[in-house]
């Protein structure tokens, strides 16, 4: 077995591993950094979120792509929105994605890809990287629950 394949079981082994043993409290993430990138995981609810592509360090003018998987763990439809960010200072917004909304049926998994290009003449220094899923509806009667964000750490420069 090669080394990338062992590293991708491994993360998907463990990712699968903390789902099994239940939600963070609060809902609070999990970061597994690994030699292609980090993996977060997050629960809230009925939903896992699962975040990879996240590297520790980018430069200016570099593109942060990233892969959101969504899993939906409940009886019901979820129509979650996506929100992608990267924060500076007092956690103002430097640069943002659109937003963008993401259906995922009963008991299955949707995935995007999101990217977020890294001005380059941004100052060197610590920023934040954030995918902020605001409350989202459930079934037919849009009932809304949830919502939260997972803030990440990166450094520019």
């Amino acid at each position: 077995m090669e080394r990338r394949e062992f590293f991708s079981l491994a993360v998907s082994s463990l990712a699968s591993l903390a789902a099994a043993c239940g939600a963070p409290p609060n809902g609070d993430m999990q970061v597994i950094d690994r030699p292609e990138g980090r993996v977060v995981h997050w629960e809230k609810d009925d939903l896992v979120v699962l975040v990879s592509g996240a590297e520790a360090r980018y430069a200016p003018g570099q593109t942060i792509k990233l892969n959101i998987v969504v899993n939906n763990q409940g009886g019901k439809l979820v129509q979650a929105r996506v929100r992608t960010k990267l924060l500076g200072r007092g956690m103002q917004s430097v640069v943002e994605a659109p937003v963008t909304t993401l259906s995922v049926a009963p008991e299955a998994a949707g995935t995007m890809d999101r990217e977020l290009a890294v001005p380059s003449d941004l100052t060197p220094g610590e920023y934040t990287l954030q995918i902020e899923l605001p409350p989202w509806t459930v079934g037919e009667t849009n009932r809304t629950t949830g919502g939260g964000r997972l803030a990440l750490p990166i450094r520019v420069g």
